[in-house]
């Protein structure tokens, strides 16, 4: 006997829809809002051929044909599709975010004549999800269980077709709130995040507090020389292979402190490699006078999140300034690149005469929030950090201030009021994030609110260790973890310890007020 497919599954799920209730358990604990789906880059693939298709997942399991998943090289036999990422969301109670493909792969980009196909794709796509039960592709869902319209409000154009680095958040904060709303639908840590560590938390948990708190083109020359027979890029072509990873990556901000007599311009970025799936840091020098420079690079910071093996030096040079390829000698000046030795904060990087240099240092991954295998899950730093925002969605942000210029270099805190769906009672929420290595004793001021407050029922939540590169673990998955006492004083002026390198959340139990 052969069998196609074998697929191992709890008989006890959540709600019997299939997800295995511990990873669906921690996913409900952070009380998503959104649920986006299917994901990114596997929305797309690398080739169309092999993105990923909603109309295939729309059947008995048996009959799925399955995909080949080659952005990150894996087969999928399409259990987890169309359907049950809505049932999912439902289950969660979170709004769906079904992203479609827009026609673009990694790779490919289908001509907008012939975009029709993929625009009745996910017209029925949406049809399926809200159509009526006797609709062409609502009658497919129906036959699938689920009679009523699945609750999907937003859709998105493909995966990541733009990208907005966090500091830009800042020019929100004096935006009106009655304007067009802003959607992140990722968010990452870069740097000492290890695999998963306190660090990273801090990090973004000064990120989502700035959340919570905003509620060049060129055109080349003839680069490309051909005939009916024969081809050659000429210098500025290869020159162009230095910049095919600038567009979408990430601008690092770089400094040149060099001898004003060396004429060296310089940019730094980081970007990803589609062949290897790594992250890279690219530093890009261009030496435009004629004596051979060596530059000394400083990767203050950033050192820790380098990996000490797989850079690279890639060299664009000639002996003389005025050369040039032909169709006789086609790479006379063409890039060479050789692998670099040493890898460390401090560098020292030989620039030659009439030269572009590009360096590129890997660098290491940051881990999901949630780690599990078929048996065993647990949750990062990051993602305990997130059950401090669960009450964001829907609260009231109240206006609060740092007064203390020399605590706010290390201290980043919000106010919010939030309402308990178990018991039905309202809260002042205070979230302070101390980015430091000393213990602050902070002064809390509530004036004009402490008749609002209850004498009891207030707590203290922290997260924190005696580390800032702790990391959780399968066998210590817990080591990193909140921990809830309550606060015996509550009143107008309350001193609160703030650990160092920690997340401090306060809830005040308050009576019923408007604010």
């Amino acid at each position: 006997m052969w069998f196609d497919q074998v697929s191992l599954m709890p008989l006890d799920t959540c709600n019997g829809n299939g997800f295995w209730k511990d990873l669906f358990g921690m996913l409900q604990d952070l009380k998503p809002a959104f649920l986006r789906f299917p994901g990114g880059c596997y929305v797309e693939g690398v080739k169309l051929k092999n993105a990923f298709r909603w109309k295939e997942t729309v059947r008995p399991w048996e009959e799925r044909p399955g995909h080949f998943n080659d952005r990150w090289s894996y087969w999928t036999d399409d259990g987890l599709g169309h359907f049950e990422f809505l049932q999912l969301a439902v289950d969660l109670g979170a709004l769906p975010v079904w992203v479609f493909n827009s026609g673009i792969s990694h790779e490919e980009q289908v001509n907008t004549s012939n975009i029709s196909p993929f625009v009745q794709d996910t017209l029925d796509g949406i049809e399926f999800s809200r159509g009526a039960f006797n609709s062409t592709w609502g009658s497919v869902r129906a036959a699938m269980g689920h009679p009523e319209p699945f609750d999907l409000r937003y859709v998105a154009v493909g995966n990541e077709i733009l990208t907005v680095p966090c500091e830009i958040l800042s020019h929100f904060d004096d935006a009106p709130r009655s304007g067009p709303k802003a959607f992140i639908s990722e968010y990452a840590t870069k740097g000492d995040a290890g695999n998963g560590n306190l660090l990273a938390a801090l990090a973004e948990a000064g990120f989502l507090i700035g959340v919570e708190r905003t509620g060049m083109l060129w055109t080349p020359p003839n680069a490309i020389v051909f005939t009916s027979s024969q081809v050659y890029g000429i210098p500025s072509y290869w020159m162009q292979h230095l910049f095919e990873e600038s567009n979408g990556a990430t601008l690092l901000n770089s400094t040149l402190q060099a001898n004003p007599s060396n004429p060296l311009i310089a940019s730094a970025i980081t970007w990803q490699n589609e062949t290897d799936n790594d992250k890279y840091l690219r530093m890009k020098v261009v030496n435009i006078g004629n004596s051979t420079v060596t530059l000394s690079i400083d990767l203050s910071g950033l050192d820790s999140s380098l990996q000490s093996s797989g850079a690279t030096k890639t060299i664009l040079t000639s002996s003389d300034v005025m050369d040039e390829n032909s169709f006789a000698d086609p790479k006379k000046i063409a890039p060479v690149k050789t692998m670099l030795d040493k890898v460390c904060e401090s560098m020292d990087v030989v620039l030659l005469p009439y030269s572009i240099t590009s360096t590129d240092l890997l660098r290491l991954w940051t881990p999901d929030a949630i780690v599990f295998t078929s048996s065993q899950v647990y949750g990062t730093p990051s993602y305990w950090m997130q059950h401090f925002f669960k009450e964001s969605n829907g609260a009231t942000l109240i206006d609060s201030t740092l007064q203390d210029n020399n605590l706010s270099n290390s201290l980043i805190a919000s106010s919010i009021k939030w309402r308990n769906e178990t018991d039905d009672n309202d809260y002042i929420r205070i979230k302070v994030v101390n980015f430091g290595n000393n213990t602050v004793t902070l002064n809390i001021s509530i004036s004009g609110l402490e008749n609002s407050l209850q004498p009891s029922g207030a707590t203290k939540t922290i997260l924190t260790s005696s580390n800032v590169m702790d990391e959780n673990a399968f066998t210590c998955p817990k080591k990193i973890i909140p921990v809830e006492t309550m606060l015996d004083k509550v009143g107008e002026n309350m001193d609160v310890v703030l650990l160092p390198y920690s997340i401090t959340s306060i809830d005040l139990l308050t009576k019923s007020i408007s604010i």
